[in-house]
């Protein structure tokens, strides 16, 4: 409950423990809304983290902050999840919470591997491990292991990987924990899948489907079946690979899994195209591109009413910064004023240098308001720029995704009337045209109009990087240009596929034809290559 200055009553009090499960519940909720309503769940998270503070309820205030980190590395606002964190272990520090001490560290831990900062993860992530132990906490250890599994994947190191991955599966087992199973299992088998051990990948992809059936995850289970289907694919077995993939599509059609729907799409156009079946490789691709439009559309609304909250917000503290200032400024100034009455009345035959010793405190005062101010006014005006040139470069990006959809779909309309043509055409005629249709169609789904503007941007900032790139490797696709740009970025996975409009295991596809069109040896870093390329 807020108290309103200036009514002639404050509001009823409300009871601490009413406070408390008013923000328990609020936290709840904000968790629940976290992925598919981040912009409510944020709202949410604000409000927990104004009550607990205002009540002195710390552990509110701890998760508060806990669950605003992971909207804001949601959102990519990395500078405000560690922001956030810090302040979580400032709290939980201060009263003695080591469950979420713990938390905390690898959450910072895994902040610092998102965003290659490699030495301040392994740091993190060791904290984590020491707090763990002492508290005997085997579901937080997992968590932690798979984390350490993930960093040392990416690092190319893949015995500690699986080592890491072994220790986590052995604690869920014992635990089990069904989704701990199903998300590692699915690790691991990516692990084997990079070492090109098949077999083994087969295994944990159906474990991991398995596990998320039980659960009845069912994103996770579809995610596991396009996973099979793309191994049988990368071992020769094109008609299995298929089959997976027709059961992808059905159960993310009877679940309304829009993005698992739309990998579906594609990978059955890209099947039918490397088997010569062009009319419904067109049709796959169709649906995949539509659907893409549909999905797009609905994220640049959401992202733009996120970005607007985050700026209103950032606002709003600069004001009631401003107004606790303010406040503690007036109150210093009454104090000030109480003082000098008394000692006036207690120090009457010193009236001439007490006057002079309340004039020299009034300059100063004065002087130091004044450069309090001025301080505060050109820090306020410096974030206002900085939250308006964040907000600027999101809405810059999204209109820039925007007219991608539409060139897109220009690309597709044209595409369906030449086609319309075609088939009013003689039969004999008919493949030969398809034939030569389909070179026209980039089906790794990457042919943007907008490219161009990218490579010109690209090739200022990188130009040797982009000389080397078409020297060293000529044969290079237009697609496969662009992952090496969004790598030589240091972007991540799920940033990488959402621009590319692919999903993640496609994505991995991908990045597995690139390091073997580059030539590059068994197990070596491609990310790492493709940085040291001048």
């Amino acid at each position: 409950m807020l108290w309103i200055w200036g009514c002639s009553s404050p509001a009823p009090k409300v009871a601490p423990e009413a406070l408390e499960a008013l923000v328990q519940d609020q936290l709840v909720e904000a968790q629940r809304l976290l992925t598919t309503y981040p912009d409510s769940s944020f709202a949410l998270a604000r409000q927990a983290l104004s009550t607990a503070r205002a009540s002195g309820y710390s552990m509110g205030e701890l998760g508060s902050q806990l669950t605003l980190a992971q909207l804001y590395e949601q959102q990519a606002v990395f500078s405000k999840a560690i922001e956030a964190l810090l302040a979580a272990l400032r709290i939980a520090d201060a009263i003695g919470d080591t469950p979420h001490q713990a938390q905390a560290h690898r959450m910072l831990g895994d902040l610092y591997e998102r965003t290659k900062q490699t030495e301040f993860a392994l740091a993190e992530y060791r904290h984590a491990i020491r707090l763990y132990t002492l508290q005997t906490d085997s579901s937080g250890l997992a968590d932690l292991f798979n984390s350490l599994g993930h960093f040392y994947e990416k690092e190319t190191q893949y015995d500690s990987a699986l080592y890491y991955q072994g220790r986590a599966l052995a604690l869920q087992h014992k635990a089990q924990n069904i989704t701990g199973l199903a998300a590692t299992h699915d690790d691991v088998g990516s692990i084997f899948e990079d070492l090109e051990q098949f077999d083994t990948a087969l295994y944990h992809f159906r474990q991991a489907r398995f596990f998320n059936q039980q659960a009845r995850y069912w994103e996770g289970a579809i995610i596991n079946l396009n996973n099979l289907g793309d191994v049988y694919r990368k071992t020769g077995r094109p008609a299995e690979g298929l089959a997976y993939t027709l059961r992808a599509l059905e159960e993310a059609r009877t679940h309304g899994l829009k993005y698992q729907l739309r990998s579906a799409y594609r990978d059955l156009a890209k099947s039918h195209f490397e088997q010569a079946d062009y009319a419904t490789a067109y049709a796959y691709q169709d649906s995949a591109y539509n659907l893409n439009a549909e999905i797009y559309s609905g994220e640049i609304a959401q992202q733009i009413g996120q970005t607007q909250a985050l700026y209103e917000v950032g606002q709003k503290e600069q004001q009631i910064a401003l107004l606790e200032k303010d406040q503690a400024l007036s109150l210093t100034r009454q104090r000030a004023l109480l003082g000098g009455a008394i000692a006036l009345a207690l120090v009457g035959g010193l009236v001439v240098m007490q006057f002079r010793s309340r004039s020299r405190k009034s300059r100063q005062l004065y002087m130091t308001e004044r450069e309090l101010r001025e301080a505060e006014k050109a820090n306020t005006e410096l974030r206002e720029e900085q939250l308006q040139q964040e907000l600027d470069a999101k809405s810059k990006s999204l209109t820039t995704s925007a007219l991608h959809i539409i060139q897109k779909n220009e690309f597709l309309e044209d595409l369906r009337q030449e086609l319309k043509q075609i088939r009013k055409g003689e039969p004999e005629e008919m493949a030969k045209k398809l034939k030569g249709l389909s070179k026209s169609i980039d089906f790794n789904f990457n042919l943007d109009k907008d490219w161009s503007e990218f490579e010109t941007v690209f090739q200022q900032v990188h130009q040797a990087f982009f000389d080397a790139l078409n020297r060293q490797y000529p044969d290079l696709s237009a697609t496969e240009v662009r992952l090496c740009a969004m790598i030589r970025l240091n972007l991540n996975s799920k940033d990488i596929s959402s621009i590319m409009g692919i999903a993640q295991d496609s994505l991995r596809i991908a990045r597995y034809r690139l390091r073997k069109k580059m030539g590059l040896e068994k197990g070596a870093n491609l990310y790492a290559y493709i940085q040291t390329l001048e």
